[in-house]
């Protein structure tokens, strides 16, 4: 493309005003996000989708919506990730920052189509309004607190509600105020009604909506006094159907009043229980931190240690308290001087009820909640904006503030790299708490480096002794360290705590296996099952067992058990694709192996017997590929490097590449033949001297 090509495309951007908007609205969200396609899975991305079996089949609608009723939609979501791409989570972080990028837009329409309303026809310049709403977007799009609703994965369920929530309202807006044919504003009424629906299908904070409708339409769109208000119908006729939407998912789930003040247990990274009114006391110095974090985005968290409020009378909580009904009371007055002030203050305290009022959730602060309130502050920031329009600096003081947000955000997702980036940085930063001690623990396990796993979950232990986490993953560090006695403490400990803790009850069992006490080890996986039917491992464990025993009949029925239960069981398929092989059902063991190798592409040792079986078959070109793909997989597997020269040597007649491999497995110390080896060595020789 020649520069005067490009020349007349950015002309044509320039010149269109809402393309303009797209096109910065992407590339500044782009800038922010850029380093964040590869950042790891996190925390519950492990078991809502890493791990997650309900979503692996995307036709399989009733598996993936019975897992989360209330959230259905956005699991539909992760199923068909999983469907186009598999667990690789470039795919993820894609999707989550294309819903980011539509939220940014849909607040640039929503602003843009507030200032249209007939609160503002009068004094509205084109140019100002569009710039405002741009301003806006962007500060919504480049914030870095919404980066744990983008960049970590599972909270696409915060950010796609908000898009359903948006879009509602952006087309009942565009309804009442752009749309004269009666025909048409009631297609978009519905269009409103189903978004508002898919929302409450995705996350609960949807179930506000139908207040902030109610809200804004009296404060931008209703020209009558309060008085006659009251005396049209319609208005009855548009509560009437908004309270009936509000009621639609609560009463679709059997909507449960006890939850409201219930005690969350101490099982949450604390060493104690929140009672419901703690909860409720403690979101008075949440919200606080919310707003704070609104205006000083530094220090961000993903798990905090908050302090708990016990009772009102505690100062913080009284300070914190007073500071927000100051807050609401200014909001109230502001709607009659600033609108877009007073309703974004509204709206921040409205759609934060769902989650920091008098239903207790196990955390009583996650930055992610903040994904649609943010959107009440940045009307508020329009507000403040569109009062100091005129004044000289203005908008190089917007842009700076933009790109000192963009520079946060990209900063803030280098710790949402790996585990360890994002543990280190909790523990740093909550180091007193037992939940990100553990985590960091488990980060460091899976990086291979127990020593200091073991010191970190220790420090989880002594913080928490009720959290069973830390010492299930105590034990299997000394079970893999062949210390039997210390990891058989560590379960026994866990299994004391809790009777039916299946993981415990699974890795007591291996010990038990490893000891060849076979029938202690049944009865240990027996109980697993009985704790969790849907425990795929502990079927497959058992079916090790039941090998071990010569019993293959009951080690094929559990290898198959496990594999029903999870279909992407990759050493469930490679147990039993060794069973196939020793029957020498060779067609059966290939299929196996390959399935074990599509879902662990690391899987070295599937990739060997992949190649033993096309050995077996005559198809030594493949079993060449396969033993190869085990060596990429571990180059230390010394029987593929010496099959592999069995596959040069007889059949390819490839004597050098066979002398090698036959040299790079003894050196790796297998049990050459040397009868086989002199003869290589021999003709190698012959065929280098010739």
């Amino acid at each position: 493309m020649n520069t005067s090509r490009l020349m007349h495309i950015f002309q044509r951007i320039a010149n269109n005003k809402t393309l303009l908007a797209i096109v910065l609205v992407f590339l500044i969200a782009l800038v922010a996000y850029s380093n964040s396609f590869h950042c790891a899975f996190h925390f519950d991305d492990f078991r809502d989708i890493r791990d997650n079996t309900a979503i692996r089949n995307i036709s399989n609608i009733a598996s993936w919506w019975k897992m989360y009723p209330s959230r259905a939609l956005a699991m539909g979501t992760f199923a068909l990730n999983y469907w186009l791409h598999g667990n690789n989570v470039f795919g993820f972080h894609i999707i989550n920052f294309l819903i980011h990028v539509i939220n940014g837009l849909l607040v640039f329409w929503l602003i843009r189509q507030t200032f249209r309303t007939y609160r503002f026809l009068s004094d509205s310049n084109e140019q100002h309004t569009w710039l405002l709403a741009l301003i806006g977007a962007l500060v919504f799009v480049s914030h870095p607190v919404q980066s744990q609703a983008v960049t970590y994965i599972v909270q696409r369920m915060a950010s796609l509600a908000t898009l359903f929530y948006l879009l509602s309202l952006n087309v009942y807006i565009f309804a009442r105020t752009q749309v004269a044919v009666p025909g048409k504003r009631i297609l978009l009424f519905a269009l409103s009604f189903l978004s508002a629906l898919a929302g409450m299908l995705t996350k609960q904070i949807v179930f506000t909506l139908p207040v902030v409708v109610i809200l804004y339409d009296l404060i931008f769109l209703v020209h009558l006094p309060f008085s006659q208000l009251l005396r049209q119908k319609k208005i009855y006729l548009l509560l009437t159907g908004l309270v009936a939407l509000l009621l639609i998912v609560p009463f679709r789930e059997s909507f449960n009043f006890s939850i409201l003040f219930r005690t969350i247990p101490p099982q949450q990274g604390h060493a104690y229980a929140i009672t419901g009114m703690s909860y409720l006391l403690t979101q008075f110095r949440v919200i606080v931190t919310y707003i704070r974090l609104l205006f000083l985005p530094i220090n961000q968290n993903l798990d905090y240690d908050f302090p708990i409020a016990h009772h009102f009378f505690e100062w913080p909580t009284m300070l914190s308290f007073g500071f927000l009904l100051a807050l609401f009371i200014f909001a109230i007055v502001m709607v009659h001087r600033n609108r877009f002030i007073g309703f974004g203050i509204l709206w921040f305290f409205i759609t934060l009820m769902v989650e920091s009022s008098i239903i207790p959730l196990p955390n009583v602060i996650f930055e992610h909640r903040l994904y649609l309130p943010s959107i009440g502050f940045i009307f508020m920031l329009v507000g403040i904006f569109n009062i100091s329009y005129l004044q000289k600096h203005a908008i190089s003081t917007c842009a700076l503030i933009i790109l000192v947000l963009t520079t946060l955000t990209y900063q803030r997702n280098k710790v949402w790299q790996t585990e360890l980036t994002l543990w280190t940085d909790v523990v740093n930063k909550s180091p007193d708490k037992a939940r990100p001690q553990y985590n960091l623990g488990l980060a460091y396990h899976n990086s291979g480096d127990d020593e200091k796993a073991i010191v970190h979950l220790q420090n989880s232990i002594r913080l928490n002794p009720l959290m069973l986490e830390p010492m299930n993953l105590l034990g299997i560090i000394y079970l893999r360290q062949d210390k039997f006695d210390e990891a058989l403490a560590c379960f026994n400990t866990a299994i004391e705590a809790q009777p039916a803790y299946p993981e415990a009850l699974n890795n007591r069992g291996l010990i038990y296996m490893a000891r060849d006490s076979f029938q202690v080890a049944l009865d240990n996986f027996n109980e697993t099952i009985k704790a969790d039917s849907n425990y795929a491992l502990a079927y497959q464990n058992r079916g090790d067992v039941y090998k071990l025993m010569s019993q293959t009949e009951l080690a094929m029925r559990d290898y198959n058990t496990a594999i029903r239960k999870d279909p992407a069981f990759a050493r469930a398929y490679y147990k039993r694709g060794l069973l196939y092989l020793d029957d020498k059902a060779y067609n059966r063991a290939l299929a196996d192996f390959r399935l074990a190798t599509t879902y662990d592409d690391k899987m070295a040792t599937a990739f060997y017997n992949e190649g033993i079986c096309l050995y077996q078959k005559a198809q030594f070109d493949g079993a060449i590929a396969a033993f190869t793909a085990a060596i990429e997989a571990d180059s230390t597997h010394e029987k593929a490097y010496y099959n592999r020269s069995l596959a040069y040597a007889y059949y390819k007649k490839q004597f050098e590449k066979a002398w090698e491999d036959v040299q790079q497995a003894k050196a790796r110390g297998y049990k050459v033949d040397m009868t086989y080896y002199n003869t290589l060595a021999d003709h190698f020789s012959k065929t280098t001297h010739q």
